[in-house]
Protein backbone atom coordinates (compact mmCIF):
# COMPACT_ATOMS: atom_id res chain seq x y z
CA UNK A 1 0.00 0.00 0.00
CA UNK A 2 1.46 3.31 -1.06
CA UNK A 3 -0.55 5.68 1.09
CA UNK A 4 -3.46 5.81 3.48
CA UNK A 5 -4.65 8.89 1.58
CA UNK A 6 -7.54 7.91 -0.73
CA UNK A 7 -6.52 10.74 -3.06
CA UNK A 8 -3.19 9.06 -3.89
CA UNK A 9 -3.52 7.01 -7.08
CA UNK A 10 -1.66 3.74 -7.58
CA UNK A 11 -2.10 1.20 -10.40
CA UNK A 12 -3.28 -2.27 -9.41
CA UNK A 13 -0.12 -3.98 -10.70
CA UNK A 14 3.48 -2.89 -10.95
CA UNK A 15 6.74 -2.60 -9.03
CA UNK A 16 7.20 0.22 -6.55
CA UNK A 17 10.62 1.86 -6.63
CA UNK A 18 11.56 1.98 -2.96
CA UNK A 19 14.99 3.54 -3.52
CA UNK A 20 16.52 5.13 -6.58
CA UNK A 21 20.15 5.79 -7.25
CA UNK A 22 20.17 6.90 -10.88
CA UNK A 23 22.23 9.74 -12.26
CA UNK A 24 19.60 10.50 -14.90
CA UNK A 25 16.82 11.09 -12.39
CA UNK A 26 14.33 9.49 -14.79
CA UNK A 27 13.25 6.88 -12.23
CA UNK A 28 12.60 8.12 -8.72
CA UNK A 29 11.59 6.76 -5.35
CA UNK A 30 7.81 6.31 -5.32
CA UNK A 31 7.48 5.63 -9.06
CA UNK A 32 5.75 2.41 -10.08
CA UNK A 33 7.15 0.41 -13.01
CA UNK A 34 4.37 -1.24 -15.04
CA UNK A 35 6.30 -2.12 -18.22
CA UNK A 36 9.97 -2.76 -18.91
CA UNK A 37 11.26 -3.33 -22.44
CA UNK A 38 7.69 -3.77 -23.70
CA UNK A 39 6.76 -6.41 -21.13
CA UNK A 40 4.37 -5.96 -18.23
CA UNK A 41 5.99 -6.48 -14.84
CA UNK A 42 4.25 -7.26 -11.58
CA UNK A 43 6.99 -9.14 -9.70
CA UNK A 44 10.67 -8.46 -9.14
CA UNK A 45 11.56 -11.88 -10.59
CA UNK A 46 10.02 -10.84 -13.93
CA UNK A 47 12.06 -7.65 -13.99
CA UNK A 48 15.23 -9.54 -13.06
CA UNK A 49 14.67 -12.03 -15.89
CA UNK A 50 14.26 -9.21 -18.42
CA UNK A 51 17.34 -7.41 -17.08
CA UNK A 52 19.49 -10.54 -17.46
CA UNK A 53 18.58 -10.65 -21.17
CA UNK A 54 19.79 -7.06 -21.68
CA UNK A 55 23.25 -5.72 -22.43
CA UNK A 56 25.14 -2.92 -20.70
CA UNK A 57 24.55 0.33 -22.58
CA UNK A 58 21.27 -0.89 -24.10
CA UNK A 59 18.49 1.69 -24.27
CA UNK A 60 15.28 0.44 -22.66
CA UNK A 61 11.79 1.93 -22.64
CA UNK A 62 10.16 1.86 -19.23
CA UNK A 63 6.54 2.75 -18.50
CA UNK A 64 6.04 4.16 -15.02
CA UNK A 65 3.46 5.92 -12.96
CA UNK A 66 5.28 8.87 -11.43
CA UNK A 67 4.35 9.37 -7.77
CA UNK A 68 1.05 11.26 -7.57
CA UNK A 69 0.28 11.06 -11.30
CA UNK A 70 -2.82 9.30 -12.65
CA UNK A 71 -1.52 8.45 -16.12
CA UNK A 72 1.63 6.54 -17.10
CA UNK A 73 4.81 8.09 -18.46
CA UNK A 74 7.27 6.39 -20.83
CA UNK A 75 10.94 7.05 -20.19
CA UNK A 76 14.02 5.70 -21.93
CA UNK A 77 16.93 4.61 -19.79
CA UNK A 78 20.38 3.36 -20.69
CA UNK A 79 21.43 0.32 -18.69
CA UNK A 80 24.62 0.45 -16.69
CA UNK A 81 25.25 4.13 -17.29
Amino acid sequence: KISEDPEVFAPADGLLIATANTASGLLEKGDIIVQFKGQSVTHFEQLKEILYSCKRGEKIKVVVYKFGETSPTEVEITLGV
